[in-house]
């Protein structure tokens, strides 16, 4: 795919997240967002999630490589794929508070 299919691919995801935090409908999530997708570009992404996924290692480990104080060049792309991550570790992370919420429930049960 071409870096303007996957903006348009991880455009798409920020859009929908409300259905991404419903972790049931986790394979609908991503069934919709190739029905967007295809509908937006007229081309095919079998496995959005898969490319998204590999999308975001690149960036993170391109981020994590960064110098200090270096600036990270701004465009379409980053700003969706940044944007897109937000959702995710915003997510993970109220899942983890929600874990841990029920660990210590159950700790002080005992």
């Amino acid at each position: 795919m071409t870096e303007e299919q996957d903006t348009a691919l991880l455009q798409i995801c920020p859009q929908m997240k409300s259905a991404y935090v419903v972790q049931k409908k986790r394979t609908e999530f991503w069934g919709e967002v190739e029905k967007k997708f295809r509908r937006e570009t007229g081309r095919n992404c079998s496995l959005p999630r898969r490319r998204v996924d590999m999308l975001v290692k690149k960036r993170k480990d391109y981020l994590d490589g960064l110098v200090t104080g270096s600036e990270d060049q701004e465009n379409n792309y980053t700003i969706a794929i940044d944007a897109w991550i937000r959702v995710v570790d915003s997510h993970k992370a109220a899942e983890d508070v929600k874990k841990l919420t029920v660990e210590q429930k159950v700790a002080q049960g005992r």
